[in-house]
């Protein structure tokens, strides 16, 4: 921060709405640039930029001197712009004839429902086995994800899938295969800047399966889970595990084995 820009936030802080015009004029476009690159919307990116203006303003006895001014106002930004995202939960699905998209907010109980049941029957079966009812009404498949727990519930099945996490921060958006998303155990990729989104997932045409091991029958850790997905289209098994590694992971092996049991004794009814 410059020594100009210090005295206009010491000037704003003090009351003086022209120092924080200043501070505004100087800002204006590296804050809709960052509402821009996560709403895709330049209307919406407009408005959103100047409450994150007026939100700045009103909290300037808040801010803490130590800190660039420009990062506390590109947080105030960012926050709010991820308020704006979780209320486009309720559109925050598209489906196509080769995909489904699901936005980061929809909840395991909404998973539970059509279409997905139809679309994706093994993420359906997987978010039914999540906690409690409570749990599955708040919890939702983006924080699942971003969790990276390698137990968790979905996970497998996105695999198995081979699902895309489709990211966006104040450098705009990325897409991420779910296979290369994860790095560790509750660990990923995900930069200091970024959310999901959404996650795009293809329709597969086939039988779809997803089992978990536990302690006890519901509201468990799961000791195992595996996807199966059958894809009919191009004649394979996709094999997914969960919580038996530092990641979810693919059964390669088992994988192999069986379109070699496919291709020597036949598909069969799928």
């Amino acid at each position: 921060m410059n020594e100009q820009e210090q005295i206009w936030v010491q000037q704003a802080r003090r009351g003086d709405r022209s120092a924080f015009s200043r501070l505004v004029e100087a800002y204006q476009r590296p804050v809709f640039n960052l509402t821009y690159r996560m709403l895709g919307s330049v209307e919406e990116a407009e408005d959103d930029a100047q409450e994150a203006f007026l939100r700045a303003y009103s909290r300037l006895g808040q801010y803490d001197p130590e800190m660039k001014f420009s990062t506390w106002l590109f947080s105030i930004a960012n926050h709010y712009c991820i308020d704006r995202l979780r209320k486009r939960r309720t559109t925050q699905i598209s489906i196509d004839d080769t995909s489904v998209e699901i936005g980061a907010m929809v909840t395991h109980a909404e998973l539970c429902e059509e279409p997905f049941i139809s679309l994706v029957p093994a993420l359906a079966q997987a978010a039914r086995t999540v906690g409690s009812p409570q749990i599955r009404n708040a919890g939702t498949i983006g924080g699942n994800v971003a969790t990276s727990s390698p137990a968790g519930d979905t996970l497998s099945v996105l695999l198995a899938l081979e699902a895309t996490v489709v990211l966006v921060g104040t450098n705009g958006e990325r897409r991420v295969p779910i296979a290369d998303f994860f790095t560790g155990p509750k660990r990923n990729v995900m930069a200091s800047d970024e959310i999901i989104r959404s996650l795009d997932i293809p329709i597969v045409r086939g039988a779809q399966e997803f089992v978990k091991v536990g302690t006890r029958n519901a509201m468990v850790i799961a000791v195992a889970n595996l996807a199966l997905v059958v894809d009919a289209q191009s004649r394979r098994l996709r094999c997914a595990l969960g919580s038996v590694g530092p990641t979810p992971l693919r059964a390669t092996d088992a994988e192999r084995w069986a379109d070699d049991y496919i291709e020597h004794v036949g598909f069969g009814d799928p």
